[in-house]
């Protein structure tokens, strides 16, 4: 017997929902299997996010380390370490049991590691790692991944079962129609007519009269018919024989309205995953948006930038005069301007709490700095008071906000669309760090120069977040130490005990509770300009000073606790 059109349509979607179920779970599978199971038996899995076992272990790469006896390490081994807080994957230059510590070195760097490791700071021996799975690594351990991965696997299950449920009942028709066997012509024609007629009405809709009306629907497909209509003799025929046999085999009306529900919710459920996973990505993307032009009013509305000093014609020299007794010098020290004129007047009208302003030219990084009394509220608050998820640039509550302490640290977000803080550990590259040597930092009374020093990735709780805030000799060993853990090389670069310092915060995910920091030496405006005339890309100017005056509190009772709620 010839086989309908709509049946081989319902074979095709059938095979087509099959294929892209088990090739989206297979897929899924092979891209979780390299960061699951090895956990199982007993292996680390770290993210390389620097550079210094290439071309061995590039970045983006992952490695797999597995615990074994210190005594087992030899030379030649790549090992995972901590060291100041942080993982450390380096390769193991000697082994010496008797002091109990190795010499290591990364391949890329030209001196071995100035400390030795100890057998006590020993996290394991990297059996392997593989390339370019690093970016999948940070994503499926974080919970937006976890909830993307289980989408697609849900998506992935409903077309494997909506495939099946096509195939089932394709193949039920097909095995109806082989089951007539005419005992006479007339029976025969007759009973090959209904049969028939029920096999069509399964792919196609036809008329009273068997006239073919309609392409074939999904339903037609499935193998699920129109209600019988009272009206239409083909359709009361198909009601007092297809039915009348279905009725006998337990498989009637009722066993197709089940099946059809069934389809119908996996349908749904499939609907709503693909609409959820769109919802999400356009409320994020919304999200990310209103903050972006939030920061970008904050810009546009308190921020002008210096233009470039034109050249001026050389003038002949002035006839000489006859001296004159020198002045008394005065005590004030002259403000000088950076590339950046912001309007604290303005922005401190809308927070007070805003206290400064960082600017590193050709990337992300131009935002208000905050501060409070708490290291929490300026996590998911803007400059404004809103709630936002990417918060603020802030300062460490420990410290003033006037960085008149030694060490001043600030917090940033790592966001993942590279916003805010996300960039630090760009400059764990040599060339990316020679292109931005510097940053600047501006606040109402003083305008800075942060002349970078250090990288690297650290420990949330390293000692590494110290705000210190007077001179003393740990301080100047805090400094040296620092820069000694540095991804770059920033040359020779003095670093004054009586100095002012900042260190920028941000997460990181090559191990739990990881952190991207930069160290910066804090130069005041008017010193840094004599000396990097070259480097000067603005027209220079005095400026007044900016001191603000809170405004009297006129309201009994009223409090300056800010609503952490919203």
């Amino acid at each position: 017997m010839k086989k309908s059109s709509g049946a081989k349509g319902g074979k095709v979607f059938s095979a087509f929902c099959s294929v892209i179920g088990t090739v989206g779970l297979v897929i899924i599978i092979l891209l979780c299997l390299p960061v699951t199971i090895p956990g199982f038996i007993g292996y680390n899995i770290y993210n390389v996010e620097t550079g210094s076992m290439e071309p061995t272990m590039p970045v983006g790469s992952i490695c797999y380390v597995k615990r074994v006896p210190a005594q087992d390490i030899r030379q030649g081994d790549i090992i995972a370490f901590i060291s100041e807080g942080m993982t450390v994957t380096h390769r193991v230059l000697s082994n010496d049991q008797s002091a109990m510590e190795f010499k290591t070195k990364g391949d890329a760097n030209e001196t071995e590691d100035p400390v030795p490791t100890r057998y006590g700071e020993l996290i394991g021996r990297v059996e392997l790692h593989l390339p370019y799975l690093g970016k999948f690594f940070v994503f499926f351990t974080s919970l937006k991944g976890k909830i993307y991965l289980f989408g697609v696997l849900v998506a992935c299950v409903i077309f494997m079962l909506v495939g099946s449920t096509i195939r089932d009942r394709i193949k039920k028709a097909s095995e109806e129609e082989d089951e007539i066997e005419p005992s006479s012509k007339i029976a025969d024609v007759k009973k090959a007519d209904v049969k028939r007629t029920d096999a069509k009405r399964t792919v196609a809709k036809y008329d009273a009269n068997g006239d073919y009306v309609g392409v074939p629907t999904v339903s037609g497909m499935l193998g699920i018919g129109d209600e019988a209509d009272p009206a239409d003799p083909k359709s009361a025929a198909d009601e007092g024989s297809g039915h009348a046999e279905d009725a006998g085999t337990g498989k009637g009306s009722g066993g197709l309205s089940r099946k059809k529900g069934l389809l119908i919710t996996l349908a749904v459920i499939l609907v709503a995953v693909i609409v959820g996973a769109l919802g999400m990505n356009l409320a994020d993307a919304l999200i990310k948006k209103g903050e972006r032009d939030v920061n970008k009013e904050a810009r546009e509305g308190f921020v002008k930038e210096n233009k470039e000093p034109e050249k001026k014609e050389e003038k002949p020299a002035p006839a000489e005069e006859p001296d004159l007794p020198a002045e008394e010098p005065e005590e004030d020290v002259v403000k000088l301007n950076g590339p950046l004129d912001i309007d604290f007047e303005g922005l401190m009208a809308v927070n007070p709490d805003v206290c400064g302003w960082i600017y590193c030219p050709d990337t992300v990084i131009d935002y208000p700095i905050l501060k409070d009394n708490n290291n929490d509220y300026y996590l998911h608050h803007n400059y404004k008071g809103d709630y936002t998820a990417s918060g603020s640039i802030f300062i460490e509550c420990a410290n003033r906000d006037d960085f008149a302490d030694c060490n001043t640290i600030i917090y940033g977000h790592h966001m993942a669309d590279g916003s805010m803080f996300a960039s630090l550990s760009k400059w764990f590259k040599q060339d990316y760090y020679e292109k931005h040597p510097v940053m600047y930092i501006f606040t109402p009374e003083q305008n800075y120069v942060l002349q970078l020093f250090s990288a690297y990735t650290t420990s949330a709780t390293s000692d590494s977040y110290w705000a210190a805030q007077t001179p003393c000799q740990e301080m100047t060993d805090y400094t040296a130490k620092v820069a000694s853990q540095s991804e770059f090389d920033p040359g020779e670069m003095e670093l004054p005990d009586d100095g002012h310092y900042v260190m920028l915060s941000t997460c990181a995910y090559s191990f739990q509770d990881a952190r991207s920091v930069i160290h910066g030496l804090l130069i005041p405006m008017e010193e840094w300009i004599p000396e990097h005339e070259d480097e000067v890309d603005w027209e220079v100017q005095e400026y007044e000073p900016y001191v603000y005056v809170a405004p009297e509190d006129t309201d009994e009772g009223s409090s300056d606790e800010k609503d952490t709620n919203d």
